[in-house]
């Protein structure tokens, strides 16, 4: 029970984090290499926790992201739920790749998420065609290991057992 709560307040901690940076100001000049933040905490706590984080705190996270920032309402949301649905169905595999393969992954993963966004704020007749933000995905993929590297730390800290002292 204990181990349970204090892996939610581990991932829910993460993620608010990550919220705060991704609402953070960046100057202009690093703006699109900004690495979504949120996105990799939550596609993060999937492959390592599946149990606890899925496919709906990947909405709930997409749509608190929308609300904050200003976009339009339901576009991130959707675009987190199909990313994290593409990566609930493969996080067995992904727990075997290597790093490499795991940042290509989160390169094509991310990438699919850019498409699908893009494509609905085109729809809505509010797309920019930016190519900047390519790099944004390119900065997910980099990004990857240095966030899997911390929380890995973090998560490998929480799950190491207490010594009892009798």
């Amino acid at each position: 029970m204990y181990n349970k709560i204090l892996t939610y307040i581990l991932i829910y901690t993460t993620m608010f984090l990550a919220l705060i940076l991704n609402i953070m100001a960046f100057p202009n000049a690093f703006q699109f290499v900004k690495p979504n933040f949120l996105l990799l905490i939550v596609l993060f706590w999937i492959v390592k926790e599946p149990r606890f984080v899925g496919i709906g705190h990947a909405f709930v996270c997409g749509l608190l992201l929308d609300v904050l920032v200003g976009y339009t309402l339901g576009i991130r949301a959707f675009s987190f739920s199909v990313m994290a649905y593409m990566l609930c169905k493969t996080f067995i595999r992904m727990t075997t790749y290597s790093m490499l393969q795991q940042c290509v992954t989160i390169l094509l993963i991310s990438g699919v998420g850019l498409i699908i966004g893009f494509w609905l704020e085109h729809a809505f007749g509010l797309a920019i065609i930016e190519y900047n933000m390519l790099l944004s995905v390119i900065s997910d993929a980099v990004a990857w290991p240095f966030l899997c590297s911390v929380l890995g730390l973090i998560y490998k800290i929480k799950k190491t057992p207490r010594m009892v002292d009798y």
